[in-house]
């Protein structure tokens, strides 16, 4: 009741200082923008003067009290919901569930705006207690200024709650949310005082000269922000979407990977266009922009276009799967992550290979883990000739057999004669490893130190190689010579 007086009376003033000066005319254009920003200068203070008229200092001092016992109130309840929000809040997690994402985003706006609504409410009941005790809507001033300050807060607070949560922490730095609270308290400001609409309207009346649509200042500006709106509204469900196909255990990786880069390019795609009509752009107009794309994809892009396309493949076809180890361009590693325009490649070592998704399709690959991950490892060494080399074989395949994690207990080991070499005999033992992407040096080092311990227990002599050195005194074996 009292924020529908104030208002009204606030509308009264500033139709009262229109009149006199026959309101701010900003919709000539930008050819009389001079007087434009005059009227609107002697608009501002025709409207003070309605405002402040009928102002007392008991007045003035009713609503200064009145604002005060509004703002330790709100603070009072903003300490209780914060410390009920910290009690039901989920606790951080790497892989949140929608419900968990839902409540916490919930939970995070009631505490963002439990100031604002809590003091813009007192002084709103204030203001309809003091209208009823007599005193003039016109002349509560003060606490309408407050209490629109105060729910303007609360909607900022809500406004960047969903903007953090579409869009992400990360994308939303400080800098711009500075730019986005001073942005939304000018044009705050500029409602107040009744000034955004004419402001509106001679952005409404600049025309911008692209292609054969009637294109605007204010709808360019109300597209680009629609159109951010809506992809970020995008960006937020398909992450959803995005979660919900990682946990379903039935889809493969590359089945995730697909559908959720699908799902995200078709949402991103419906947001531009529902982004642009919303404000009533005709789309014929990207058109322009379609053709220019196309001639740049085929001409300039079409390396990317091939990698883009690339990537699909080697999804769809299963040729290569997150978590394969592979041999691509001489270097071998896991494959940790398949992009929209290359594939990481991670050895054993750490080092990762950012491979284009067009030489997995263009060019050989060697796919250690395609059909089967176990693969075949080789341990080798050298026994002299005179010692017992049907031993060493057995004591070879008897380490190699042993119960070890690592090792598939179905597939047999064997031991051989590689062959006659200068200085022994060179024998070798095969053995299969489950999981090769995790690395096998570990475990060949294992194996080959037991050997060592072993032969040397069996008296199985290792050869190596033996360097006699004769050092000869030349001035001595003259003298001898003589």
């Amino acid at each position: 009741m009292a924020i529908t007086e104030t208002a009204a009376a606030s509308s009264a003033a500033a139709e009262a200082a229109d009149a006199a000066v026959h309101g701010p005319d900003l919709s000539m254009g930008t050819e009389h923008l001079t007087d434009a920003i005059a009227d609107t200068t002697n608009y501002f203070v025709v409207f003070f003067e309605k405002l402040l008229e009928g102002l007392t200092w008991g007045n003035v001092l009713f609503q200064l009290c009145v604002i005060v016992v509004a703002v330790l109130a709100g603070l009072m309840c903003s300490k209780l919901v914060r410390s009920v929000v910290a009690r039901h809040m989920p606790p951080h997690e790497l892989k949140e569930r929608f419900t968990q994402r839902m409540k916490r985003l919930a939970l995070s706006v009631v505490n963002a705006i439990a100031f604002g609504l809590a003091a813009g409410s007192v002084t709103a009941c204030c203001a309809y207690g003091a209208v009823m005790m007599g005193y003039q809507a016109s002349s509560l001033v003060l606490l309408k200024v407050a209490y629109s300050f105060f729910y303007a807060y609360s909607l900022l607070a809500i406004v960047l709650g969903l903007l953090q949560a579409m869009v992400g922490s990360s994308i939303i730095s400080p800098r711009i949310t500075k730019s986005i609270v001073v942005t939304f308290w000018i044009l705050a400001i500029l409602q107040f005082f009744g000034v955004l609409t004419h402001l509106v309207d001679v952005l409404d009346a600049t025309a911008i000269p692209i292609g054969s649509g009637n294109m605007t200042v204010w709808k360019l500006f109300m597209a680009v922000c629609s159109v951010l709106l809506t992809v970020a509204a995008a960006n937020w469900i398909s992450e959803m979407i995005e979660q919900t196909i990682t946990d379903a255990k039935s889809l493969t990786g590359n089945i995730k990977v697909v559908l959720g880069r699908v799902v995200r390019i078709f949402l991103m795609v419906i947001a531009v266009i529902i982004g642009l009509g919303t404000v009533g752009i005709d789309l014929t107009i990207l058109s322009v922009f379609g053709g220019a794309l196309g001639v740049g994809l085929g001409f300039g892009l079409q390396k990317i276009a091939s990698n883009y396309v690339s990537g699909f493949i080697i999804l769809l076809d299963k040729s290569v799967k997150i978590g394969d180890l592979v041999t691509v361009g001489g270097f071998t590693g896991k494959v940790t992550e398949i992009n929209t325009r290359f594939t990481v490649v991670r050895s054993a070592g750490g080092v990762e290979s950012i491979v284009p998704n067009e030489s997995f399709v263009t060019s050989q690959v060697q796919n250690l883990s395609y059909s089967d991950s176990p693969t075949l490892q080789t341990v080798e060494i050298s026994v002299a000739y005179n010692a017992d080399v049907k031993k060493a074989l057995e004591l070879m395949l008897d380490e190699v057999g042993r119960d070890r994690p690592r090792i598939p207990k179905d597939r047999k080991p064997w031991a051989s004669v590689s062959r006659f070499a200068s200085s022994g005999i060179d024998l070798n033992v095969n053995f299969w490893v489950e999981d090769p992407v995790n690395g096998t040096a570990g475990i060949k080092t294992d194996i080959m130190m037991n050997l060592l311990r072993r032969f040397a227990e069996a008296g199985i002599e290792i050869p190596y190689n033996r360097l006699e050195i004769d050092i000869l005194n030349n001035k001595n074996k003259a003298l001898e010579n003589q």
